[in-house]
């Protein structure tokens, strides 16, 4: 038994550290990949807010429309004054964001904090195609994350630039080069794998301290299993197992609803959903000692569909089916919180009523036929009229079941041969 308990105190170390482990990795590579794509939006509102920055800036001290002033469009005017000579204000916004600054006129830079090898500004030179296709030709602002100026990758916000007139003459791009993020993306990364493996040696801790708890747990699920492999589908299970947040709570969880599940199997009708001829005498059973105690009355009925052979031979057994399952569903309706309906055997109910005398027994039964015989069921297109014949007898603490039942029966019997489709009591 100790060999037993050991192998299995390992084999859940492995369980559990293995799904730590993979889950540790999942973690790990999800949150470095949200992570990285927050800092993408970071950084592409800031590119926003910046260019924002440079267009307004711009607008306030060279107030009026965007024009050139020569043949190539290197000179630029704007409200009426040369632009294309003033480096200071990129040069400044460049120094105190660390982003390069360019304004285009059309494609063409025509200020730039950008430079070659040479360290000469890129001016006169233009954007990707498809720069200018997504901001110029589309009039949208985009943000890049893979722009490649002079082999070297840029995060980029290109903005498009508007005249007095609604006409797009121009934009404005603001990049910082990729490696910079990227610098910032690995120390990030190395902190989220730091803290991950210190997470998996903290929930290693846990599982070793915490694998003889959950033998034991494993021990009162295998006991429960064995309670219902022996067929008492009533026993409970430690509700500590229940408790519990973890797979285990959840296994506990399943096994119940198992349970659950096999017990309708046992105790109701698989077609119609009610309680099969046995639960409907142990309900009865149960109804009646209650009634020892209390003294209260209780009704009982037993009800047949009348012709219901025709039904079968007519139309098939399908068509049956569906009587039976349509009388089932006015019978559940019906008998909600008022007492429970049984299918006592091929087109037999048992109905059985609650704190219940005869009489409003048998306008409860009224009730019923009434919505039996109202029934809209329609089986390949032909309308079916279903009625139902019941017998019903009063219960109380006096009365024995096989009296009760054979007085309901008696009375069906009489219903039948007084010509169907009518309560006898």
């Amino acid at each position: 038994m100790v060999k037993k308990q050991g192998g299995l105190r390992i084999s859940m170390l492995k369980m559990t550290l293995i799904p730590v482990l993979i889950l540790g990795l999942v973690i790990m590579i999800f949150s470095s990949k949200a992570f990285s794509a927050g800092i993408d939006m970071e950084v592409e509102s800031g590119l926003k807010n910046l260019a924002v920055r440079v267009a307004d800036t711009y607008n306030d001290k060279y107030p009026g429309d965007y024009k050139p002033d020569d043949a190539k469009n290197l000179i630029l005017m704007k409200g009426g004054q040369v632009i294309s000579d003033d480096f200071g204000l990129i040069d400044r916004i460049k120094e105190e964001s660390g982003a390069d600054v360019t304004l285009f006129y059309s494609n063409v830079r025509i200020l730039t904090t950008l430079t070659d090898a040479k360290g000469e500004r890129r001016i006169g030179t233009g954007a990707s195609e498809r720069i200018k296709n997504d901001v110029l030709v589309k009039q949208k602002e985009h943000f890049y994350h893979n722009v490649i100026i002079d082999g070297t990758k840029y995060f980029a916000f290109y903005m498009p630039l508007f005249n007095s007139d609604g006409t797009c003459v121009g934009m404005i791009g603001v990049a910082k080069p990729a490696s910079n993020v990227a610098k910032i993306i690995q120390i990030a990364i190395l902190i989220i794998c730091v803290f991950d493996v210190l997470c998996i040696l903290i929930a290693a801790i846990f599982s070793i301290r915490y694998t003889s708890r959950l033998v034991k747990n494993i021990g009162k699920i295998k006991a429960f299993l064995g309670q219902i492999a022996a067929g008492n589908l009533n026993s409970q299970i430690d509700p500590r197992v229940l408790k519990r947040n973890d797979e285990l709570g959840e296994m506990g969880e399943f096994i119940v609803t198992v349970q659950e599940s096999l017990r309708e199997l046992v105790e109701f009708d698989t077609l119609t959903g009610l309680y099969n001829r046995h639960s409907g005498e142990q309900q009865l059973r149960i109804l009646q000692e209650k009634c020892e105690k209390t003294g209260n009355l209780f009704s009982v009925a037993i009800g047949d569909i009348d012709f219901f052979k025709k039904f079968n031979e007519t139309y098939g057994h399908e068509c049956g089916d569906n009587v039976l399952k349509c009388v089932s569903m006015i019978l559940k309706n019906h008998m909600d919180k008022k007492g429970f309906a049984s299918r006592w055997g091929g087109e037999e109910f048992l109905i059985v009523f609650e704190k219940t005398g005869i009489r409003s027994a048998e306008d409860e039964l009224q009730n019923i036929l009434e919505d039996i015989r109202n029934a809209n069921l329609i089986y390949k297109g032909q309308q079916l009229n279903i009625t139902m014949t019941i017998g019903v007898t009063e219960g109380n603490e006096k009365s024995s079941l096989h009296q009760i039942l054979m007085e309901a029966d008696e009375k069906l019997y009489q219903g039948k041969l007084s010509g169907r489709n009518k309560i006898v009591r």
